[in-house]
């Protein structure tokens, strides 16, 4: 049953870093056709975007998987639940960002000075990923175990 639930993770854990990596192979080539390098709605696709993605991901783990394998079979709800998780958590990262100037300019664009704020915010939701996806794969094993198949 352990080996389920961590395949399970990994599986989701591969592809939603597959997914990262191919919007990160896209956002340099999207400076090139966007040269005002200014971005309408919400984060430029930098650093601190992937941060908040990673972070928001992680978050989105922890409620789906273990609430899919308190069951193992229902993950209508638990889905809905996930992205409603996902899309309030990347609200509650993005709104600061663009409410405040100071943020604004440390975090939004791509100006070379404000690199290490960037790479801060990056490094935090890595790390948030991984813890959240990481006890998300704990709790998940716990519950699973106990499900009477």
């Amino acid at each position: 049953r352990r080996d389920i639930v961590s395949s399970t993770t990994a599986v989701f854990a591969l592809c939603q870093l597959m997914n990262l990596a191919v919007s990160a192979a896209c956002a340099y080539p999207s400076r090139l056709i966007n040269p005002n390098v200014y971005n309408f709605v919400g984060l430029d696709a930098n650093l601190t975007f992937f941060g908040a993605a990673f972070a928001c991901l992680g978050l989105f783990n922890l409620v789906v998987i273990p609430r899919y394998f308190k069951t193992g079979y229902k993950y209508g709800v638990t889905l809905i639940l996930g992205l409603l998780t996902f899309v309030a958590f990347y609200l509650i990262c993005e709104l600061p960002i663009q409410l405040i100037p100071t943020l604004t300019v440390a975090l939004d664009g791509y100006d070379a000075a404000y690199v290490w704020a960037r790479l801060t915010a990056l490094l935090g939701g890595v790390i948030i990923y991984c813890l959240a996806t990481y006890s998300a794969n704990r709790i998940a094993i716990k519950k699973f175990e106990r499900v009477n198949l």
